[in-house]
């Protein structure tokens, strides 16, 4: 298989990976904001505002329907990137056409769509997007952004993303006409988990005379470790495993970053150490000073059968030879990302043989522990691989995660676990 990819494609997935990056922190913003906000006109004016800045629209609004009352037009709660509150005067217009039609809806020239004919309509209104906010099989409101900053209009990505905001918001505003309080922040876990899957790779590299698979189960709906795939020039493979700290979305965000960070930084082909460098350099100007990264990266050269890398404070990977011994530990590169400024990192090299395995893990595979508080440690790690050695990789992956589970006998993981598992064949 030729991996060699065009500048475009690499491009592309870059864009997707910030795209998810934005949409993670959109969530969590609104999470917090909303979880601040007393009241439910405090909590609508909180979402049309995330709205209307997530999607770059002027003005956004949500037009409530009540139990047992049709679309109705009147005083909407509305607001624009400016903060000034407002009026309205689309009402039943828009909540006619999502109740009728109970998906989203993009005009892109409001005055001379018939769907609004005799509605009321203000001059300056360029293009709109409309999704339903529905509770069960209800539609109980609207939720709306008008005027694209920039021109172009609203894209599919913005429909998207307001859906997942409406969807959210219907929930809490039912909520709070109940007098209770919304649980806006497990469902934005529940939906970055989504997006945070996504970013995952979808299938191994096929690279002739290996086996690679990653594998990982994050200890909430959201965790903070991710393992990657990226492809190179001249047949190499760019693998890493990072652990960022922390749980939850605020852990996935900064995940999210580096996983962007650090395909960018894959596409300028530099050596491992200096990758490193750059990386913890945007995240040391990016995050708190307690927010840090253990990261392993290496490029590896099937042609060569060679391995440059740079460990950036994590567990160090093994290189097991065909008979299970340990052959190498892959111990050079310096801090976790995130912590210094310019702290310096030094590549290291390794070679695998034939029937080599490199296996690099978190340190949840290893820390877990049971109800008599023993952790399944890296005896158990390297006795349940070796045993299985001559099965897949993914296999191997799969094995290693069950056998973790198995020993916590029903407590829960407090850490993310995540395997990666690159083995050479015997030749």
């Amino acid at each position: 298989m030729n991996s060699a990819r065009h500048p475009a494609d690499h491009e592309q997935e870059i864009r997707r990976l910030r795209r998810a990056v934005e949409e993670l922190a959109v969530l969590n913003d609104l999470a917090q904001a909303v979880a601040a906000a007393g009241d439910e006109a405090g909590i609508m004016r909180t979402v049309v505002h995330h709205a209307a800045r997530a999607v770059r629209g002027e003005q956004a609004m949500i037009h409530p329907i009540k139990p047992g009352e049709r679309a109705a037009d009147g005083t909407l709660v509305a607001t624009n990137v400016g903060h000034h509150a407002g009026h309205f005067t689309l009402g039943a217009a828009i909540t006619g056409m999502l109740g009728a039609l109970r998906r989203p809806v993009v005009v892109d020239d409001p005055h001379g769509d018939p769907r609004l004919q005799g509605a009321r309509l203000d001059a300056d209104l360029r293009d709109l997007v409309c999704v339903p906010m529905i509770v069960g099989d209800r539609v109980v409101g609207a939720l709306t952004v008008c005027n694209k900053q920039g021109g172009g209009g609203f894209d599919a990505d913005d429909v998207r993303l307001l859906a997942i905001i409406a969807g959210q918001s219907a929930q809490v505003l039912e909520r709070m006409r109940d007098r209770e309080r919304s649980d806006l922040l497990l469902r934005s876990l529940l939906t970055a988990a989504d997006i945070q899957r996504g970013l995952l790779p979808v299938a191994p590299p096929v690279v002739p005379g290996y086996d690679i698979a990653g594998a990982t189960r994050p200890a909430w709906d959201v965790g903070g470790d991710y393992f990657d795939y990226i492809p190179l020039d001249d047949g190499r493979w760019g693998l890493a495993l990072g652990d960022v700290s922390g749980k939850g979305i605020p852990a996935a965000l900064l995940m999210a970053n580096l996983q962007a960070t650090l395909r960018g930084v894959a596409l300028q082909d530099l050596p491992c150490h200096q990758g490193m460098a750059w990386c913890n350099r945007l995240l040391h100007r990016s995050t708190a000073a307690d927010r840090f990264a253990t990261l392993f990266y290496c490029v590896l050269d099937p042609a060569r059968h060679h391995l440059q890398y740079c460990n950036a404070g994590h567990e160090h990977p093994l290189i097991l030879a065909r008979d299970g011994s340990v052959r190498a530990r892959l111990d050079q590169g310096g801090i976790p990302a995130g912590i210094l400024a310019d702290p310096g990192y030094e590549s290291g090299e390794a070679a695998l043989d034939p029937g080599d395995m490199l296996l690099v893990y978190s340190d949840g595979a290893t820390d877990m522990e049971n109800g008599r508080e023993e952790p399944f440690g890296i005896a158990r790690l390297l006795e349940t691989v070796c045993h299985h050695r001559d099965a897949g990789a993914a296999l191997i992956a799969t094995t290693v995660m069950e056998e973790v589970r198995r020993h916590a006998a029903g407590e829960p993981p407090t850490d993310d676990t995540t395997l990666l598992i690159v083995k050479r064949d015997r030749g």
